[in-house]
């Protein structure tokens, strides 16, 4: 199988969502719709039900980051959800634009948009 042509997962910026960064917020929504249309329709089957979870996901005691290009546009992103008094992330939703997808910004390489963020307090 060959590789996809662009930039390959060091080449884009992985930080945390801001909530305040309007665009990229309506960009994730919109990527949970095109991301999921094919092979999970009634995820998040519209705008307003994908608006809803970023919005879930904004919640301050979660994670959630975005992979953004080399023009600030936001190509994936990932949420991370406490589960089990915090001793684990559940992570959740995981998604990447299909155009940049098979360049290690998704599913195989969650670690780079983790990081340290996920090790408890006082403990990193």
């Amino acid at each position: 199988m060959s590789e996809p042509d662009g930039p390959a997962a060091g080449e884009f910026r992985v930080i945390p969502l801001d909530p305040a960064d309007a665009a990229a917020v309506e960009r994730a929504a919109a990527l949970l719709v095109e991301g999921f249309r094919e092979h999970h329709p009634r995820a998040w089957p519209d705008m307003e039900a994908a608006r809803a979870e970023v919005r879930e996901c904004l919640n301050p005691e979660w994670i959630i980051f975005g992979a953004f290009d080399s023009a600030g546009v936001l190509v994936g992103w990932i949420g991370g959800q406490p589960q089990y008094y915090g001793d684990v992330w559940e992570l959740h939703p995981m998604v990447v634009d299909e155009r940049f997808r098979r360049r290690g910004i998704g599913f195989g390489r969650p670690d780079i948009y983790m990081g340290k963020s996920l090790v408890a307090p006082g403990e990193g």
